[in-house]
């Protein structure tokens, strides 16, 4: 294999600038030496449009350094930015917020005058970019420089040519990291020697820190430079620290063009960066150091050989494999030292250190696809996973260099080691590994532990499931309980993992424990919706509910999230009405129907929406990751061709092109994805040692395994005239013998398998038979919940002091048990109230799911009580069930907070029951959506009275902890007693827009229904009609500050009749909907 040119000379850039398709010029063209090899088909700009948020740069696999360009994309590069602002050396694909982008380095001509990068920034054309495995050149059109980059595990290498007879420089900007920078330093030392360091964190609203040191030499002695703090330049300075410090080298024009710098870099030390640089660029030059990335990257993906596949299938598949193989990195230095999780340094043994772990990602399905192709790293990496329990005391959850961030949610590490372990890849420590994952699955850690781990595990084990309270204060980073009922699911797939370790290495006891526990999803099943539905602390379901919302879910819906049960799809099955109703739910999921008809327009329009577009949903989401092992449940269903025409589709999202996938790769996960379901084989669930089968994209595959951990060279998988047209599996034989199920064993690979698959036209009776699906992970104990809970809704409501009042109250019983529950809940109030009926009797069917219903009853308050608070008692009980509830009644004087030209301004001051509003000071004070997000208060009406369309409102107050508007939750609001012709609301909704009801009452005792409709605070333009009042340029987020998008407050009326008195409004149980002010217009 020869070595290319050194540079890109003018006339060559010409030609590859007409010959370069879309996404610049890729891999090596047709002709060139090595042409063929698997690292010619990567084509490293797939994912760079569309927030795949790939990046395009130079790094071998798992390397340290991922040298790339930035254009002022949140993660990096975007395909559609028109400017480059430098070439930083660390980088993640695929995530879905700010992180790395450290130590990024600009060439420039001309004198330094600027130090912001989108003021030196550099425009570009596509046409001069180049991208390959281990290389990556750019021309920079405002300077006229040629920038080329390479790399190896730990070093960047630039190479720079800059215009002829011209001078250049280097920017070397420390304090300008894609996420939060807290520290930086630089210091040039001699005349071809820059080092430094920076201190960055902050990801996805984490509280994180790390630091990465550096030490840069250059090939050409500097002739001038320089350091700089914010925008002062000084001249001649050789330091600078502080956040938002750089530096620069200048060169003059005469001599070669060209200047090489080699970047060490090392989270253990400048020390140790130097270390790096001289074990890795000793001796070497620039184009040696490419060529050795191209053979390292020819070696990994070599592993995987396949045949039958044109061009851009090749392509497709050869840089999904290699964006699955960037993650986790290298993390110890060349001498094996590593920072630790304690803060100190350690020494590895005989493997490498390992980071970045985005566990709720990779646990599905990237980690199973790293343990069969590059088992020898994955042992490394669950070691490093070890590590962080034996340094810092637990395990993480999302884990950047060496600190917990807490970003998502579950138990994601808890699969992904038993998965390990059931493959082989922790041996020698597998009984530290479990103690570790039980003290993980059934503790919390302390408040002063910066990691979340399991944080709901005291409910989890006390209720049997994780209590939806998105008001439940957390540590920095993502809560679980905020996502009750997705966490619940996570937990219970978890617990079915720590099961099948128990058993395996003999502990029965546990075995039978944490077997119950995976069954745990069934205490949050609702029959009446027959969905999974989120359940409150005291027990009931979330009112009222909208299985297309956000509430109780991350990152997905209840639809999405309904075929989260990979360890019991039998009993998931069963719960969902049978074989033949699970099909039909199936088919609407996917629009099976549309999608024979039309598979890619189906994926993309109906589908896939936005990239973070998680809500709303009653579709797939193949954007992210926890319905993406749900084509596989039609396996299930005895249907497997309809996983056939589903993988398909999907398939069809990943093109080779920069937006060749449609959301966040997370890591690799996402590529995963596709290089399972290309080669037919899926991990439906990660801890569960087996592989669904689907029919291969091509006509044969073959993966030659690890002698070290597999008996056998290879796995083969042979599918003779496979296509889009030969889909459908008719048969399928294993190494000669005829196999009908639909799933293989590990360990039937690691004994050695040839798999052959007859594929046709048309599907057959291929695993049709229950008895030929999957098996039950965990499959054979159900819980044997007893619960009963009784709650009134609304818990507490306010009313006006004057007439006799009626007020409606609903408790509601919520049961589980094996059979049918029957008891009675007895009312007690206030002498001189009246409760019709004093006494209820209940009778509720379980069968084993928790099962719930609303009982009404009517209170009667005689007139003339006085202004106080009082409480009305409930009790319910059902065998030895019992629970007890209350409902509190406050009476107050309804007053004015301010009158003129016929307006009365109501005074909201008891009702107000929730913070949605925040300071710049404090942004995480208020929590309008139940995710941490808030009004600025800087940018909203000073308390007091306010006008918007000519009418009188009274704005409430915005200061720190004080509660700010009404959020509806069934509960009345007191009125002052006139005729009104009219009702004015400032309000607006989340997480959608709502259509519902409120219902005023009049002094008479009737009532009248009103519609109640308001759009979401971040719609641009109101969906009803309404006027916006305020629209503030920004919203807070705890943890970040000030984010986008623009957020509204809205204004809306409506219509009283004039001729009746009113009493009060009774608002629906409608958490999204969210009132800041209710004036009320007397009537003339």
């Amino acid at each position: 294999m020869g070595i290319r040119t050194a540079s890109c000379a003018a006339l060559l850039c010409t030609i590859l600038a007409v010959l370069a398709p879309a996404g610049g010029v890729f891999a090596r063209e047709a002709g060139e030496e090595g042409f063929g090899e698997p690292a010619s088909y990567v084509n490293p700009f797939i994912g760079t449009q569309r927030d795949g948020n790939t990046f395009p740069g130079p790094v071998v696999p798992f390397g340290m350094v991922q040298l790339s360009p930035d254009t002022g994309h949140y993660a990096g590069y975007s395909y559609d930015d028109p400017q480059i602002r430098g070439f930083s050396h660390t980088h993640l694909s695929g995530v879905g917020c700010a992180t790395h982008g450290d130590v990024p380095f600009m060439p420039t001509t001309g004198e330094v005058r600027e130090t912001a990068p989108g003021e030196y920034g550099s425009g570009f054309d596509h046409a001069s970019e180049r991208a390959e495995p281990g290389y990556y050149a750019v021309t920079l059109d405002r300077y006229g420089v040629r920038a080329e980059l390479t790399a190896t595990e730990r070093t960047g290498w630039h190479r720079y040519a800059f215009p002829e007879g011209r001078g250049g420089n280097v920017l070397i900007n420390v304090g300008e990291s894609l996420s939060a920078e807290f520290d930086a330093g630089v210091w040039i030392s001699g005349d071809d020697t820059v080092e430094g360091f920076v201190t960055s964190g902050n990801f996805c609203a984490s509280d994180n820190r790390y630091t990465v040191y550096f030490s840069a030499r250059f090939d050409r002695p500097f002739e001038r430079f320089g350091t700089w703090n914010g925008g002062t330049i000084t001249g001649g300075s050789r330091r600078a620290e502080g956040p938002d410090a750089g530096a620069y080298v200048s060169f003059e024009g005469r001599g070669s063009r060209e200047v090489v710098a080699r970047v060490g870099i090392s989270y253990v030390s400048v020390e140790g960066a130097r270390r790096n640089l001289e074990a890795e660029a000793s001796g070497r030059s620039f184009d040696e150091v490419r060529e050795r990335a191209w053979e390292a990257w020819n070696r990994e993906l070599s592993r995987v050989e396949i045949s039958g596949a044109g061009p851009d299938q090749r392509a497709v598949f050869y840089t999904a494999l290699y964006h699955a193989l960037l993650h986790p990195n290298i993390f110890s230095d060349a001498d094996g030292r590593y920072m630790g999780w304690d803060g100190r340094v350690h020494r590895t043994g005989d493997g490498a250190q390992y980071a970045n772990f985005s566990l709720w990602d990779t646990y599905r399905p990237q980690h199973q696809l790293l343990a069969l192709l590059v088992p020898e790293r994955a042992k490394d990496m669950l070691g490093s996973l070890l590590d962080i329990e034996r340094e810092a005391g637990w395990l993480p959850k999302w884990a950047l260099n060496n600190a917990e961030t807490n970003v998502m949610t579950g138990d994601p590490v808890t699969p992904v080691l038993v998965d390990g372990h059931l493959k082989g890849l922790l041996e020698g420590r597998e009984r530290e590994a479990y103690r570790t994952l039980y003290k993980n699955a059934t503790r919390r850690p302390p408040e002063d532990s910066r990691f979340a781990g399991r944080a709901g595990a005291r409910d989890y084990a006390r209720l049997g499931y994780v209590p939806y309270d998105p008001s439940r204060p957390g540590k920095p980073g993502d809560n679980d309980y905020h996502h009750g009922a997705s966490a619940t699911l996570e937990y219970a797939l978890s617990d079915c993992a720590m099961a099948l370790m128990a058993r395996d290495l003999g502990y029965r006891e546990d075995y039978g424990f944490f077997l119950e526990r995976a069954q745990s999803y069934r205490n949050l099943w609702d029959r009446s919706t027959g969905f999974f539905r989120p359940r409150l602390p005291d027990g009931s379901f979330l009112a009222p509910y909208d299985p297309k919302g956000n509430q109780g879910f991350h990152e997905g819906t209840a639809h999405q999230y309904h075929w989260l049960v990979p360890q019991n799809f039998p009993d998931l099955i069963r719960l969902s009405g049978g074989r033949e109703e699970t099909s039909r739910r199936l088919d609407y999921f996917f629009a099976y129907q549309e999608l024979l008809r039309d598979p890619e327009g189906t994926a993309r329009n109906v589908w896939v929406s936005g990239p973070y577009d998680y809500y709303g949903a009653d579709r797939y989401n193949p954007n992210n990751e926890p319905d993406l092992h749900s084509p596989y449940t039609y396996l299930w269903t005895g249907e497997p061709h309809k996983t056939a025409d589903v993988v398909r589709a999907q398939r069809t999202l990943f093109t080779n092109g920069p937006d060749g996938m449609t959301g966040n790769d997370d890591l690799g996960t996402m590529s995963a994805w596709y290089i399972f379901s290309s080669i037919g084989l899926y991990p439906v669930m990660g801890g569960a040692d087996y592989y669904a089968l689907t029919s291969p994209a091509y006509e044969r595959v073959e993966i030659h395994l690890h002698p070290g951990f597999y008996d056998a060279p290879s796995l083969v998988i042979e599918a003779p005239g496979a296509s889009q047209e030969n889909r459908y599996v008719r048969g399928v034989r294993l190494n000669g013998k005829p196999h009908r199920s639909s799933w293989i064993q590990h360990e039937r690979i690691r004994e050695g398998a040839r798999l052959g698959f007859e594929l046709g036209p048309s599907p057959a009776g291929w695993a049709t038979r229950p008895s030929e699906a999957p098996p039950a992970a965990c499959g054979a104990k159900k819980p044997t919940t007893r619960s009963l809970y009784l709650n009134a809704s609304p818990s507490e409501t306010t009313l006006p002091q004057g007439g006799q009042t009626r007020l409606e109250v609903f408790p509601t019983v919520t049961a589980t048990a094996e059979g049918r529950v029957e008891g009675r809940i007895d009312i007690s109030a206030p002498e001189g109230w009246r409760v019709e009926p004093g006494r209820l009797r209940f009778s509720l069917h379980s069968g084993g799911t928790p099962v719930q219903k609303e009982y009404p009853f009517l209170i009667t308050i005689p007139e003339g009580i006085p202004a106080g608070e009082y409480e009305v008692g409930l009790s319910a009980r059902a065998g030895p069930l019992s629970d007890t509830s209350s409902l509190t009644v406050r009476v107050v004087e309804a007053r004015c907070a301010a009158e003129d030209r016929g307006f009365c301004a109501a005074d909201l001051r008891h009702s107000l029951n929730s913070d949605g509003v925040s300071t710049d000071a404090n942004p995480g004070d208020g929590d309008f959506d139940g995710l941490g997000f808030s009004y600025p208060a800087e940018e909203l009406p000073v308390p007091g009275p306010f006008e918007s369309g000519g009418v009188l409102y009274w704005f409430t107050e915005t200061s720190d902890g004080a509660p700010n508007n009404i959020e509806a939750r069934g509960q009345t609001v007191p009125l002052v007693p006139e005729r009104y012709a009219a009702a004015h609301i400032l309000g607006a909704a989340h997480h959608g827009a709502v259509e519902t009801a409120a219902t005023v009452t009049y002094a008479d005792g009737s009532t009248e229904r009103l519609q109640l409709s308001l759009s979401d605070w971040a719609q641009e333009t109101p969906q009803f009609g309404e006027e916006v009042a305020v629209r503030t340029t920004h919203r807070h987020q705890e943890g970040a500050g000030d984010v986008g998008p623009p957020v509204a407050i809205f204004a809306f009326s409506l219509e009283l009749d004039p001729s009746r008195e009113v009493r009060f409004l009774t608002l629906p149980a409608e958490v999204r909907l969210h009132l800041f002010a209710i004036t009320l217009r007397r009537s003339d």
